[in-house]
């Protein structure tokens, strides 16, 4: 008995683009995974910072090149907007929405940055709930 091979199969993490030969997707399940991963390690490791630093104290790690300080931050980046921190926090609520509400729109070789923000910018809320601030550590 003879079985025949498809050779015009694709990979199931690839499918065809016109401007290129082959395109990275991320499955659904795995984005979903990677953006609580994101959430589960980003919550971790700031609980594990609050616990064993002092608020302002630092703790060093590769010499004096590379050290965790335990901060908060009202605002965003670089302290960027401290006084708009209930403001940060819709907007964080907002684009969390707007990732799950247009996940089915991105295109597949954007799926893992989005889902980098998305377990990012909700572990952020979860910290601006919660504490009110935002632990920072690097």
């Amino acid at each position: 008995m003879s079985r025949r091979i498809n050779l015009n199969r694709k990979p199931i993490l690839f499918h065809a683009m016109s401007a290129s030969k082959y395109s990275w997707t991320l499955p659904t399940s795995i984005f979903f995974c990677i953006a609580f991963f994101v959430i589960l390690l980003d919550q971790i490791t700031k609980y594990l910072v609050r616990q064993e630093i002092t608020l302002g104290g630092s703790l060093p790690i590769i010499g004096n090149i590379i050290s965790f300080t335990n901060t908060t931050n009202t605002g965003a980046s670089f302290s960027l907007f401290t006084s708009y921190s209930f403001l940060l926090g819709i907007l964080a609520g907002i684009v969390i929405a707007a990732i799950l509400l247009f996940y089915k729109k991105i295109p597949g070789n954007y799926r893992l940055p989005f889902a980098l923000i998305l377990g990012g910018a909700a572990g952020n809320l979860i910290d601006r709930i919660f504490f009110g601030t935002v632990t920072d550590f690097i």
